[in-house]
């Protein structure tokens, strides 16, 4: 069976070992991780984020990184 797209409240729960909504909300501040609120109140952690956030998920932002390193060239002309 594929997982939810979302921590279940028991994941949410061992995450921040909290049960009040209002203390999982400072928890997930407190840990720098991303989430949002439900119409009903409650957190809701991406499981995608999640995974990165812990390392488990490569950030898929990352993979696309390139410095631009044109300048060393450049200055090396110029010395010439």
């Amino acid at each position: 069976m594929k997982e939810p797209i979302t921590l279940t409240e028991q994941e949410l729960i061992a995450l921040t070992g909290k049960t009040m909504r209002s203390a999982q909300v400072r928890a997930l501040r407190n840990m720098s991780l991303s989430y949002q609120i439900r119409p009903d109140g409650s957190p809701v952690v991406s499981r995608k984020v999640f995974e990165q956030w812990c390392g488990l998920r490569p950030d898929s932002n990352h993979n696309n990184v390139h410095i631009n390193l044109d300048f060393l060239n450049a200055s090396k002309k110029k010395a010439t």
